[in-house]
C-alpha cells in the first residue's frame, strides 16, 4: 500500500483517505474467499476438506422421495417445513420412479441417536464446490412423535443444510433454526434474517458483496470488513498507510483501520518530517 504523508501537500490524499473510509468499496468474491462465523454472520457454510465450501449455487433443488410410503407419511410437512424459508429457495419434491432426480427423501425405523433426521451431501462439483446430489433421511422413531411446529423446523434445519449451511454452536444463536446444540431440535428454533442473508449468498441470490473500509481491528495483527448483504467478512494484516506525530524523535505507524501499527523515526529535512510532516 502507499504511503500518504500528513502533511499540507497532500491534503488531497487525506480527503481521499476519508472518502474510502466513508464510502463501501464494490467487490464480487467467491464464497471460498470469504468468512463467516457463528457470530458475527448468524450462519456458517459447510466446509470440505478436499473441495472447499459446499453450496447449492441455485435456489431450485429437487428431492425425490424413496417410495410412496414415504411420499405419503411425510410430503405435506416437507412442503410446510420448506415454506418457512420463503422466496430464499425453490426445494421441491417429486414422486417416486423419477430417474432424472438423484437426491433422495427416505425415512428409516433405526433409531438415531443425533436427532429426528440428518442430512447427507453426496456429491459436490470440484472445480465449483456446488452440491450435485444429496440425501435427506427421517428416521421415523423420533421425528413422528414431534409436535407439528417442531416437525416443520425440523425438515426447514435440514433444508438448509441441503444447500450448504452447516450447525451454528455459540450460545447466542440458540434460537437459530440452524442451532446445533439441541439433538432432537427446540421450539426456541426460528428462522433468522441473518440465516436468510446466508442463504442467499449459498444460492447465488447475493453475489455482488459491499465491503466497508477496514475499520474494525480484530487484534494485533489483522482488521476486519464486514460485507452488509451478506455478514460474511473479509480480514487482512494491518499496513502502515499513514504517518503522525508522536513525540520529537518519532511518529506513529498508522493503519487505515486506525490502529497504531508502531513508531519509526522522524526523516526530518529542513526542520520538517518527510513522512509525517512534523512539528
Amino acid at each position: 500500500m502507499k504511503k500518504r504523508f500528513l502533511c499540507s501537500s497532500m491534503a488531497i490524499c487525506l480527503a481521499s483517505l476519508l472518502c474510502l473510509l466513508a464510502f463501501p468499496v464494490q467487490a464480487s468474491i467467491t464464497p471460498s474467499d470469504l468468512k463467516c462465523s457463528d457470530k458475527i454472520s448468524g450462519w456458517v457454510w459447510q466446509n470440505d476438506p478436499d473441495f472447499g465450501h459446499k453450496h447449492m449455487g441455485s435456489k431450485s433443488t429437487v428431492g425425490k422421495f424413496d417410495d410412496a410410503q414415504v411420499q405419503s407419511s411425510y410430503s405435506s410437512i416437507i412442503s410446510s417445513g420448506k415454506a418457512l424459508w420463503g422466496s430464499a429457495i425453490n426445494f421441491s419434491t417429486t414422486a417416486p420412479g423419477n430417474a432424472g432426480v438423484q437426491n433422495i427423501i427416505t425415512s428409516s425405523s433405526t433409531p438415531n441417536t443425533e436427532g429426528p433426521a440428518s442430512t447427507q451431501i453426496i456429491s459436490i462439483n470440484a472445480s465449483s464446490g456446488h452440491i450435485t446430489q444429496w440425501r435427506m433421511t427421517i428416521y421415523s422413531a423420533l421425528f413422528d412423535e414431534k409436535a407439528t411446529d417442531m416437525k416443520k423446523k425440523i425438515i426447514a434445519h435440514e433444508i438448509g443444510h441441503v444447500y450448504g449451511l452447516d450447525h451454528l454452536y455459540d450460545a447466542s444463536k440458540y434460537t437459530s433454526l440452524m442451532y446445533g446444540g439441541y439433538a432432537g431440535g427446540s421450539s426456541a428454533q426460528t428462522l433468522q434474517q441473518d440465516e436468510i442473508l446466508g442463504m442467499n449468498l449459498l444460492t447465488h441470490t447475493h453475489t455482488s458483496h459491499s465491503f466497508p473500509a477496514f475499520t474494525q481491528v480484530v487484534g494485533g495483527n489483522s482488521h476486519r470488513s464486514i460485507c452488509s448483504g451478506c455478514k460474511g467478512y473479509r480480514e487482512a494484516a494491518h499496513a502502515t498507510d499513514y504517518y503522525t506525530w508522536y513525540n520529537s524523535s518519532q511518529h506513529k505507524n498508522v493503519c487505515v483501520c486506525g490502529y497504531t501499527v508502531g513508531y519509526s523515526s522522524h526523516r526530518m529535512s529542513q526542520g520538517t518530517c518527510l513522512d509525517c510532516g512534523g512539528p
